[in-house]
């Protein structure tokens, strides 16, 4: 079983590599923090540092990796480690200076030091906070090049969705908040086989105003993604992309993102010979909009009587590229 601290989105986009504490925590997550905070503790405690300094380094620890995990969607871990540090840092310096003085006969001069203390340690803080992040992230860093160099990256074919993949893609969406990412309001929750077989009897090349497609990988050619080119106008040489989504429960779900897209957008441009490309997505899908972003996609004024919620992308054909 999988521990998340957020709903998957049905995209994941291939991040930049810059090393982080993941943001999804799996069992190995956790037995890798588990192991660097005691490797931290025997560490502090063979240089016989005080319980103040224990509790200042691990507090400090412990909110950079909470930063990096929680803030700016998880894209920006040096910032969030900064920021935990510059906050983090002086007020645990307060602490350990409020308990060192309370018993101190002048209270003037302990307020001054503590007041003193928060101004001068947020450089330090910000510092510090800089290179705990850089610490816990170097050691996620050799896990998942450990990872990467075991585990070789999935190759996909794209094949016609059939209907004997109804059952995979129902099990898939099981979870309202996950569907509503990924229906955009086209089905009714829960999904079923009724509702798909109503919007995909058209797609197949007899009818080619909609077609949809699957990525499958391995020898038993397992169902890993799909996605559907809709609205095809042949006349105006554009159509639309929807229902993308990836398996949750893959691992590799950030690769097979971009292969999947990279798929699709050749069909369009290729075999199908269009022009252009849209999208519509929920503005709260970070990943699936950040996916588009670095496939090329642009994004449009939104119009007038477009629901608030919605993120308008499009994408010119580039032959030299496609």
């Amino acid at each position: 079983m999988q521990f998340m601290t957020n709903l998957p989105e049905p995209l994941e986009c291939p991040v930049d590599d810059v090393a982080s504490v993941p943001r999804r925590f799996g069992v190995g997550v956790l037995m890798i923090l588990m192991t660097a905070f005691a490797v931290l503790f025997a560490t502090m405690r063979t240089f016989g540092a005080p319980p103040e300094i224990f509790l200042v380094v691990a507090g400090l620890f412990l909110a950079v990796t909470l930063a990096q995990i929680l803030l700016f969607q998880g894209k920006k871990p040096r910032q969030a480690s900064m920021l935990a540090g510059g906050v983090v840092f002086p007020l645990e310096c307060v602490a350990v200076a409020a308990w060192e003085s309370r018993n101190a006969r002048n209270g003037g001069d302990a307020f001054v030091a503590i007041v003193g203390s928060v101004f001068c340690t947020v450089p330090g803080g910000v510092l510090f906070g800089y290179l705990a992040g850089c610490i816990m992230a170097g050691v996620f860093f050799v896990q998942e090049r450990h990872h990467r160099r075991k585990t070789q990256p999935a190759e996909i074919s794209f094949l016609p969705l059939t209907e004997t993949d109804f059952d995979t893609l129902c099990a898939w969406v099981r979870y309202r908040p996950f569907f509503d990412l990924w229906s955009q309001g086209q089905f009714n929750y829960p999904l079923d086989h009724e509702q798909l077989q109503a919007r995909f009897t058209s797609a197949t090349p007899d009818n080619p105003d909609r077609l949809a497609f699957k990525a499958v990988c391995g020898e038993m050619q397992e169902m890993v993604a799909m996605v559907e080119l809709a609205g095809i106008d042949r006349e105006r040489s554009r159509a639309n992309i929807e229902l993308a989504i990836v398996d949750p429960s893959r691992n590799d779900r950030a690769d097979i993102s971009g292969k999947l897209l990279r798929e699709v957008v050749r069909e369009a441009f290729g075999r199908q010979r269009l022009y252009w490309l849209r999208v519509v997505l929920h503005h709260s899908a970070v990943e699936s909009l950040e996916c588009f972003r670095k496939l090329g996609f642009y994004g449009l004024d939104r119009p007038a009587n477009a629901p608030q919620e919605a993120c308008d992308y499009i994408m010119l054909a580039r032959s030299n590229r496609y």
